[in-house]
């Protein structure tokens, strides 16, 4: 809710356009024209919203390829923004951003995670808007284009989690609560060419498993998480989403279980999989297929009717859609 009106709102980064702009919702899922952020991302790949400044408004964080930037936007009210402020631009070919507490502070701190470099790492919030220089995690996840943070062993902190796509690993960083991290933990290293991942419990265990969407083999999977972060073998949900790029976890059919949204570059095809409880899931229903090259996918209610409706992004037609789920697992056309 960018603007404060209690509506879920829509934050996008363009990389084309170097462009990270955001969409009024009306409550019902009308939109109104483009708000532009900023035009100084070059080559923007990630975007994240989150109260950086602890002023009660969501903030913007963009994550940008080109300029190699790990950038903030504040939130001055009602939807307008400052001017870009850099956190770093030592995340060489920046891919992902996301903001979590990681020390314990009670503030959000960022995380990137960079291809070129292939690193892992954090900054620190110092408050009122200022961060700490850059402290690596990691600089061993080949060509990082992932990354988030959950608490992946159960003892009330939260732990990183990364996906690398030359090594084909997915790997999860513990916490000590304080923002050290250990020795990596492998998730897998069997995630083809993985592209994106995702935190959720899945087999209604209590616990967070994750899943992948990656390039080689085409494949969405999950990893069952055994307990305390160490994780099962890489159990397949689809091998047919051509260039499965992204992926996420969220109750589509009202049955109070996590089901899987997943979205493929090279068909454009967004599906999703029905959990049918303890961590079984059904066969791959066909949401659409646009014209190539889907990037991303997540699920907010945009309509106002307490359902999660998917949304994609399709780079092949320029193109950000959204399709209101019905709450039995059907859906409108965009």
């Amino acid at each position: 809710d960018i603007d404060g009106d209690g509506d879920p709102d829509v934050v996008m980064g363009a990389q084309g356009n170097d462009k990270v702009a955001w969409w009024e919702n009306d409550g019902t899922g009308q939109f109104d024209l483009q708000h532009v952020i900023s035009l100084e991302a070059d080559g923007a790949q990630s975007v994240f919203a989150i109260d950086l400044d602890g002023d009660l408004d969501l903030d913007v964080l963009s994550a940008s390829r080109l300029d190699s930037k790990v950038a903030w936007y504040e939130n001055l009210g009602g939807g307008e923004f400052g001017p870009q402020q850099l956190i770093s631009t030592n995340a060489y070919s920046a891919f992902s951003v996301y903001a979590a507490d990681l020390d314990g502070d009670l503030d959000p701190d960022v995380i990137s995670a960079s291809a070129d470099d292939d690193k892992i790492a954090w900054y620190e919030n110092l408050g009122g808007g200022n961060f700490g220089p850059q402290q690596i995690i990691s600089n061993n996840a080949n060509y990082a284009e992932y990354v988030t943070a959950a608490d992946m062993d159960g003892d009330l902190d939260l732990d990183v989690l990364s996906a690398s796509r030359l090594d084909d690993k997915i790997a999860w960083y513990p916490n000590d609560g304080s923002g050290n991290f250990g020795t990596p933990v492998n998730v897998t290293t069997q995630a083809d060419e993985v592209h994106a991942a995702y935190v959720a419990d899945l087999d209604g265990d209590n616990d967070l498993d994750v899943l992948s969407a990656g390039d080689g083999g085409d494949l969405v999977a999950w990893y069952r998480n055994n307990g305390a972060g160490s994780f099962g073998p890489q159990q397949v949900l689809s091998n047919t989403q051509d260039g499965a790029r992204s992926v996420t976890a969220v109750d589509l059919d009202g049955d109070e279980d996590l089901d899987v949204l997943a979205l493929s570059s090279f068909d454009g095809k967004l599906a999703w999989y029905e959990n049918l409880g303890s961590g079984n899931f059904g066969p791959q229903q066909i949401i659409t297929e646009q014209v190539g090259n889907g990037s991303f996918v997540t699920a907010a209610d945009l309509d106002g009717d307490e359902t999660p409706d998917p949304i994609a992004l399709f780079t092949g037609n320029n193109r950000t859609a959204y399709f209101p789920n019905n709450g039995d697992g059907s859906f409108e056309a965009p």
